[in-house]
């Protein structure tokens, strides 16, 4: 028999897939038909990991595409809709923690270079705004040359979720996969981005035990060390995949 995971995939394929989008539908209508636009929704399926490995592929295409990523993140909704506004809440504006779950799905599926191009670019956006800390959302409006993001006026700023986002991110780049039940620690394929050529993790707390890590990135590889365990004892495997 299918277990349920493979049930919901057949559900999500048969009812969601659009083949001349090349892309997941948006949502459903009252009537059950879906609604064939372009938007960020379908990154929540890399995050929840409901997708095949070919899906996941062309989702990631897809976000990465000029119509949904403007540069500074991927829109809520690609450019290229005739409903598209830069400047609306949900139909075309960026939204960090939209991005977050979208980029630690990309590296859950093994797609660590566009993960961290879309880690960069948030990166990047964030330096524009008051102390470094990221809003709820703001416009997405294409990238220029030296310009910035354009804020969105009555975006909550800060807000909590979105400066949790960068957490989230690095630690699907990093392939950090606690495991505290057992005690140990897997840091799977980790990845820095190329502009991130160290990078030292403190206190990250895995059950009783606290350990810091340091990640350097040569060449097209990150290797990671483990400068410390305090507390209980922690197994840390770090493992390398092609």
């Amino acid at each position: 028999a299918a277990s349920h995971s493979e049930k919901l995939l057949e559900i999500i394929e048969r009812k969601y897939w659009l083949p001349e989008r090349n892309y997941y539908a948006m949502a459903l209508d009252r009537e059950k038909k879906p609604l064939a636009v372009d938007s960020s929704n379908p990154g929540h399926l890399l995050f929840s990991r409901a997708i095949s490995k070919q899906r996941a592929s062309q989702v990631a295409t897809k976000l990465m595409a000029d119509g949904l990523f403007s540069g500074w993140g991927v829109r809520t909704l690609s450019c290229h809709e005739a409903i598209f506004n830069p400047m609306s809440y949900h139909c075309g504006s960026v939204w960090p923690h939209d991005n977050a779950m979208s980029c630690y799905g990309m590296a859950q599926y093994g797609f660590r270079m566009e993960a961290a191009s879309l880690f960069q670019a948030m990166y990047e956006a964030t330096l524009h705004f008051n102390e470094y800390r990221p809003p709820e959302l703001f416009c997405g409006i294409r990238r220029h040359g030296k310009g910035e993001p354009v804020h969105y006026p009555v975006s909550c700023s800060p807000q909590a979720w979105a400066s949790g986002s960068f957490f989230l991110m690095l630690r699907g780049l990093l392939g950090i996969e606690p495991d505290a039940a057992n005690h140990q620690l897997n840091i799977v394929h980790p990845h820095l981005p190329p502009f991130v050529r160290t990078l030292r993790m403190e206190n990250l707390r895995i059950g009783r035990s606290l350990v810091a890590l340091d990640f350097e990135r040569q060449g097209e590889r990150t290797f990671c060390n483990v400068v410390s365990v305090q507390g209980n004892d922690l197994g840390v495997n770090v493992v390398f995949k092609r």
